[in-house]
């Protein structure tokens, strides 16, 4: 060994394993002083190190994958501090964001009152309207009856300035509504509510006369006006003539624009005449056996204007459908049709009437009901006037049951029943005033002749009616 050379350090082993050196002569042990000597593991302590390197590896990506719980007051929390602008929860508590609320300023002129949830009856005129349904202020051309009592209800002191342009913040639901043109005896809203003295006078005062402000009701926290309303009452009041047989429908499949038929394509046909058109017994039996046909549940996919829905969507449950014997208001012989169920889609009410009146005038025979709840068939069935459909009443039997009695009583619309029968008489009058006018009923019976229950997108009839003999009339483009 050259006397330049560093001595070499051989490990021993023992038989359990353990590593030692040799005693080596202290020259040597002085040329190696403060020599780092490394020691090598064993295969069994290799393996144990790198078993464990990978259960350490797999808990932390069990960590990132499955963060820790967070806890439903503090998502609250991060959410709302997010809409604000501000941190997450975590680090806004770091920063000591949160804190106690601070009090509201009072607004000068602006009194403390209670606010409660409550349930609302009103009644309308559907004519000068766009529907009842809010559209929660985005839409500021169009007019609906539920902005309108919303808007009379801030002004009474109803409802808090800083919650005037968001019906969503004071829980604002409806139990039923109706489209453009239709009219209610009673419609239920529901929302939170200022409890401010004389509330009710004051709105009958602001609103408009074609809406009228029975009254509210305190209900519980939990109620919902549309989801508690177990059923839903119409009626459609129809002139007695609709009921009338009609030689040319049966014959006549000239094209109609009713958009342009005229007052005077009305008086032409002596449908003025027939005001005091009375239906025999007979008549009114045959209206009834039609609107039986549709108690019960059935597929309306051909009774509303919706298409993009799933096909269960369109199942609904009748438990009443009845046409009355005629009887006269302001001179005109009518009949009405009352209908009872637990919801209807958009258009629905109106259709059905459209068939029965089809039916009636010989376009339909009454065996084609069935084919136009067939699930299978796409059928094109009439749409009958707006003007003619009321909404009577509703009906809360499964929250009067269990809650109402309980906390703050029954709702039911009924407790204002006198008010909204001579409401209702206002909304008689209103609709023959404009069948008068308009010729509204006469319009569509003009329009129906040239109806037929057409299947798919060739139009090829599905009923027996027979092909038209008289010629058709050509309409101005």
């Amino acid at each position: 060994m050259s006397d330049h050379q560093t001595p070499s350090v051989s490990p021993a082993t023992t038989t359990s394993g353990e590593i030692v050196h040799e005693q080596q002569p202290a020259a040597t042990v002085a040329a190696v002083e403060n020599t780092t000597t490394i020691q090598e593991p064993t295969s069994s302590e290799v393996n144990l190190v790198s078993t464990s390197e990978t259960s350490n590896s797999g808990n932390d990506d069990k960590k990132r994958k499955n963060p820790p719980s967070e806890s439903s007051n503090d998502k609250k929390k991060r959410k709302e501090n997010y809409k604000k602008g501000g941190k997450g929860t975590a680090s806004a508590k770091r920063d000591n964001d949160w804190g106690p609320r601070e009090p509201k300023e009072k607004k000068e002129g602006e009194e403390k009152f209670q606010k409660r949830r409550v349930a609302i009856f009103i009644g309308y005129l559907g004519t000068n309207y766009n529907g009842s349904q809010t559209s929660n202020f985005t839409n500021p051309n169009v007019k609906t009856v539920e902005e309108t009592v919303f808007k009379a209800l801030c002004q009474a002191g109803g409802v808090s300035g800083d919650n005037s342009t968001d019906m969503n913040k004071v829980h604002f639901h409806r139990s039923s509504r109706t489209d453009k043109g239709v009219h209610a005896a009673s419609n239920v809203l529901e929302m939170k509510l200022l409890m401010k003295p004389g509330l009710e006078e004051e709105m009958r005062k602001l609103l408009p006369e074609d809406i009228v402000f029975y009254g509210y009701k305190k209900v519980s926290k939990s109620f919902n006006a549309k989801e508690h309303c177990t059923a839903r009452t119409y009626e459609y009041l129809l002139p007695a003539f609709a009921l009338s047989p009609d030689p040319k429908a049966a014959t006549w499949f000239g094209q109609i624009n009713i958009d342009k038929i005229t007052k005077e394509d009305v008086e032409s046909e002596n449908l003025n005449d027939i005001y005091n058109y009375d239906p025999t017994d007979e008549q009114i039996e045959k209206a009834n056996r039609v609107l039986k046909n549709f108690v019960g549940t059935n597929s309306f996919h051909n009774y509303t204007q919706l298409t993009k829905a799933k096909p269960n969507s369109f199942n609904r449950h009748i438990t009443k459908f009845e046409c009355s014997k005629a009887f006269e208001i302001d001179g005109m012989k009518v009949v009405k049709l009352t209908v009872t169920g637990s919801s209807f889609i958009y258009n629905q009410i109106r259709k059905m009437v459209g068939f029965m009146i089809a039916v009636m005038r010989g376009s339909l025979n009454e065996s084609d009901f069935s084919t136009s709840v067939d699930k299978e068939v796409t059928a094109n069935v009439p749409l009958a006037p707006a003007n003619g459909l009321l909404l009577c009443e509703q009906e809360f039997k499964r929250y009067n049951a269990k809650q109402g009695a309980k906390v703050n009583g029954h709702v039911t619309p009924s407790d204002y029943y006198k008010e909204m029968e001579e409401f209702k008489k206002r909304i008689y009058s209103h609709m023959l005033k404009l069948e008068k006018e308009e010729g509204i009923i006469a319009k569509f019976l003009l329009h129906s002749r040239g109806w037929r229950l057409s299947k798919g997108s060739k139009g090829e009839p599905i009923n027996n009616v027979e092909e038209p003999v008289l010629e058709s009339i050509e309409e101005d483009e």
